[in-house]
């Protein structure tokens, strides 16, 4: 099958080695965070720099379409004296050097319960005993930035007891609607994942990568609500502005991705549409008389993989937000084997007050027509909104208090000119059945499929590294009568859970520690079922 998209693991990867050839070898760090490497999605820096952004020791930037291109990072160069000053470089080491080895990455996390995920990136985190481990190398020729960072893990994957689905271990409310496994097998998982790979030519008005490193678009910290670093990577194709637009009024950046999505073997899937084919774009405005504010768009399109990638399925998102084959009767359906999804999100920063706010509105599928959108605007959607604010501030101590709420229980959860009178969560599909999930995780934010959740932590961050604790609820999942198995009406369930982690710098390595103990009412959904689980997790990342 002449598919463009299905060699790109093995283009990506070539791609990389050809230019890693007759270069020599040297053992040296291009920075003393998180890999060393290309700036990385929800790692240490990309956190620490966004504090230091809302407390004014950072330009205003935009923050919503990440990973960050090289003159992006460039940018983001803190000012004066701030806690984590002796791990930042001076200049671009990645620009001197032709190759330099990553800080290595290793860690392992324990489930004592059931399975409970507290990571980004493509491990599944199950019952028992969890280990990973990623390094790599990177460097840059020319305008050309190339990195190499597979990812290795394994878990152990112990047995506990799965709520009842049509299929083994699948979902338990739309196993046949969402490729989401409650336990990957039934036996130890593992796989290798080209993790934080990349090779990217930035020309001064293009940026042009093959890549598949870790994204996050829209303002939320733990709750993208159409993609986020949950689910790891994906081989994807990006071409970008690499810096802001002047347009009169303000700046604006746009970006276009296309790529293919995999599913996971543990969850039924169509033999006829296994694999898909992503296209999406993204765009951010600043207007140039409201300082600090960023507003911008995200649309979204996943599809069946067609035997030919034609501009058809790549030019899907930059078409109409209405269905061409919305109509009534049995034209009253969804373009075939087409999942789309918009939102839209701002984020305002206010460096003097040394805070921010930020959200991000998210509506699934197809309006239908003009009216049907007028009637239902928040027919199929979910809402985010958060706030971070540095309560302190001083050389050698930054602290931070963060809250962010998600809500995907929308009056309008249904579609009711199509026959469905109950609400349904976000991210299934009926025909494109994987629903918006990467090899089994959601690409979107975990507790709007469940329903609802909130975070509100507090951080500090010293010298000697970082301390975090955050208290949090999620809605795991609310009965749905026309799904149930019974007449009966069943509790939610919920969870709670504290978090506690700790960072802390040792020369050119850091070592962290985080344990999050959890309870959860009605498990499943049944009533005083109620079930704990501790999760303990301890890594560590550089030399030496």
């Amino acid at each position: 099958r002449r598919v463009l998209f299905r060699s790109w693991r093995a283009t990506l990867a070539g791609g990389v080695f050809a230019l890693f050839a007759g270069l020599s070898p040297m053992q040296a760090q291009t920075s003393r965070l998180d890999l060393g490497g290309m700036l990385q999605v929800g790692g240490e820096a990309e956190r620490y720099l966004r504090v230091l952004q809302i407390a004014g020791e950072v330009p205003l930037q935009l923050w919503s379409a990440q990973p960050f291109t090289a003159r992006e990072v460039s940018t983001l160069t803190p000012r004066g004296d701030h806690p984590w000053r002796a791990r930042f470089a001076d200049h671009d080491s990645i620009g001197a050097k032709r190759w330099t080895w990553l800080r290595p990455d290793a860690r392992v996390w324990l489930n004592t319960g059931f399975p409970v995920r507290d990571m980004e990136g493509p491990a599944w985190s199950g019952r028992g005993l969890n280990a990973q481990v990623q390094w790599g190398g990177t460097g840059s020729f020319w305008r050309f930035r190339y990195q190499l960072a597979p990812v290795a893990f394994v878990n152990q994957n112990a047995g506990f007891t799965v709520a009842p689905s049509d299929f083994p271990n699948a979902d338990p409310r739309h196993d046949g609607n969402i490729d989401l496994p409650q336990r990957f097998g039934d036996g130890m998982y593992g796989r290798v994942d080209l993790g934080e790979s990349s090779l990217q030519l930035e020309l001064p008005v293009l940026l042009v990568s093959l890549s598949n490193q870790v994204q996050r678009w829209g303002p939320g910290r733990s709750y993208a609500l159409i993609l986020s670093p949950n689910g790891g990577g994906f081989p994807h194709l990006t071409l970008a502005t690499p810096r802001p637009v002047s347009v009169g009024i303000g700046n604006f950046q746009l970006r276009y991705m296309a790529g293919t999505l995999g599913q996971s073997s543990f969850s039924p899937h169509s033999a006829a549409h296994p694999d898909r084919v992503t296209a999406a774009v993204v765009g951010s405005f600043v207007p140039r008389w409201i300082e600090g504010l960023e507003i911008g768009a995200i649309k979204w399109n996943e599809m069946w993989m067609p035997k030919t990638v034609t501009w058809s399925e790549l030019s899907r998102p930059l078409t109409g937000g209405f269905n061409r084959n919305f109509g009534t009767g049995a034209e009253n359906i969804n373009i075939p084997g087409d999942n789309g999804m918009a939102s839209a999100f701002f984020r305002w920063v206010a460096p003097r007050a040394g805070a921010e706010i930020f959200g991000e509105i998210y509506r699934e599928d197809y309006a239908g027509d003009m009216r049907t959108l007028l009637e239902k605007p928040d027919d199929l959607a979910s809402i985010m909104l958060g706030f971070q604010y540095a309560v302190m501030r001083t050389p050698d101590r930054i602290r931070t208090l963060r809250a962010e709420i998600v809500n995907g229980q929308l009056a309008h959860q249904e579609r009711g000119q199509r026959g469905f009178s109950a609400s349904e969560p976000p991210y299934l599909h009926s025909e494109v059945v994987q629903g918006h999930t990467l090899r089994g995780q959601l690409l979107g934010a975990d507790d709007a499929y469940g329903g609802a959740g909130f975070r509100l932590a507090v951080e500090d961050f010293t010298p000697a590294g970082r301390s975090s604790w955050t208290f949090q609820r999620s809605l795991v999942m609310e009965d749905e009568p026309y799904l149930s198995r019974t007449t009966d009406v069943r509790p939610a369930d919920v969870r709670y859970s504290l978090r506690f982690e700790r960072m802390t710098f040792a020369g050119d390595r850091d070592f962290t520690l985080t344990i999050m103990p959890s309870y959860e009412l009605n498990r499943y959904t049944i009533a005083n079922n109620d079930q704990f689980n501790l999760y303990v997790a301890a890594g560590i990342r550089g030399w030496r």
